[in-house]
């Protein structure tokens, strides 16, 4: 038996598709809805030109809606806010707290694109000029790129109550690190602030200069340290799909024999380094879509392949990763945890389940590893988009709802109306509560 609140969201989820068609159909024609007494109860000029045709296919009067005096079943019961409305969110840990992407809310505060959470409560940061594209650390402090108006990609660092502008690329940035004393940013560009670097660029607190000779290919996704050297991941041709640099200023070359595919992540536990993503084949031997490095050659950790954007992080002194361990009838888990010996799926990770949805960012906060994508459930539990996991315990990152908070939906509600006592909403969103 489903738990009351995801019967209530499944149920609600119904009447919202009878109202009001899915974003990815086309509008149903809507008779006069007079006579059966459904009210829009408002529609300004700021409206959405939807909302305010159906406002205006009503011949009844405008009911306004009045706070003080709900009407029955108007309480929202059982429902949580999440973190923010922004599906697969960026996040990292910072301060003892994890910053996550947002797209306007969380909870009960405005948070245009990051806030930070304690476990508790959301504390929103300074609003940014652009969405973000990368977060990271450097000296630290934390660091975002995002991409702002136009071919804005500013690289910023929060200095209190304010960002301070670092550098200036001439293209996405996809990853943000630390190497040898330096601000380390991967991604498509081939400048920043007017200095030529192609794909990885190096910051000093002073200038930028290219990371290291002889880098090609697309784009970095990822960087990583290992041992000594800076090791890049991505589309990278004729490097492989993974490159490393033993100091600044020194030659990309590939790792091993590299791959014939594209790594989409990489990561070192101080020993080993683990790549994952489509990664094809190294040397003629098929990795399926985890690799690891021992120093002299890639050995293949997974028997299922991974698209090019998958992800790892480093947990308990485990990989854990969007690679797949099983698949076939029964498989149902999202996440794969390698121990050192074999890859394993994770008690408890039925992440999207029956609904559908992606991961898309790992990340590590204190104790427990999280994990954002476009899933709205963990079996038959409600994470929206957001999911934690301590070793033993799921949950996810929100506050309780409570009069004060912005709206009981994750996405934008596009019309409400009054009948037959109750209030009826709806929108393009896949929860709301009744």
């Amino acid at each position: 038996m489903l738990p009351r609140l995801v019967r209530r969201a499944l149920a609600a989820a119904v009447v919202a598709v009878s109202l009001v068609a899915p974003a990815w159909s086309q509008p149903l024609p809507l008779a006069d809805t007079s006579a059966a007494g459904l009210s829009p109860l408002w529609a300004d000029a700021g409206a959405p030109p939807h909302t305010r045709r159906l406002a205006a296919q009503s011949r009844a009067p405008l009911t306004p809606f009045v706070t003080s005096s709900l009407p029955e079943d108007a309480a929202w019961e059982g429902f949580v806010t999440p973190a923010s409305r922004k599906q697969s969110a960026l996040m990292i840990a910072y301060q003892g707290k994890l910053v996550i992407e947002n797209t306007g809310v969380a909870a009960a505060i405005s948070s245009p694109f990051l806030s930070a959470w304690d476990g508790t409560h959301f504390e929103a940061l300074p609003e940014l000029a652009g969405g973000p594209l990368a977060l990271g650390l450097w000296n630290g402090n934390l660091i975002v790129a995002t991409r702002g108006v136009g071919a804005n990609y500013a690289i910023l660092r929060l200095d209190g109550t304010a960002w301070d502008t670092l550098g200036v690329a001439n293209n996405f940035i996809w990853t943000l690190g630390e190497y040898q004393g330096h601000l380390v940013a991967g991604g498509r560009f081939t400048s920043v602030s007017g200095v030529p670097a192609l794909l990885v660029a190096a910051f000093d607190g002073v200038s930028w200069t290219e990371a290291g000779s002889g880098m090609s290919g697309f784009e970095v996704k990822n960087l990583a340290v290992h041992g000594t050297s800076l090791v890049a991941a991505g589309t990278l041709a004729p490097l492989k799909a993974i490159a490393a640099i033993p100091a600044l200023g020194a030659a990309w070359q590939t790792v091993g024999a590299g791959f014939t595919g594209s790594s989409g992540d990489v990561r070192s536990d101080g020993t080993y380094l683990y790549a994952c993503g489509a990664l094809s084949t190294s040397g003629g031997v098929p990795m399926g879509g985890l690799a690891r490095w021992n120093g002299s050659s890639w050995t293949s950790l997974a028997s299922l392949g991974a698209s090019s954007d998958a992800r790892m992080t480093l947990w308990n002194g485990k990989i854990i990763s969007s690679v797949r361990a099983t698949s076939g009838t029964g498989a149902v888990g999202r996440l794969s945890q390698w121990d050192g010996v074999s890859l394993a799926t994770i008690p408890g990770d039925s992440i999207a389940f029956g609904i559908g949805g992606v991961v898309a960012h790992l990340a590590t906060w204190g104790t427990k590893f999280v994990v954002s994508g476009s899933f709205l459930t963990n079996g038959s539990t409600l994470v929206p988009y957001v999911v934690t996991f301590d070793g033993s315990q799921w949950g996810t990152v929100s506050e309780p709802w409570q009069p004060g908070m912005t709206g009981p939906t994750i996405w934008p509600v596009t019309d409400i109306r009054a009948w037959g006592g109750k209030l009826i909403v709806s929108g393009q969103f896949g929860l709301v509560a009744d």
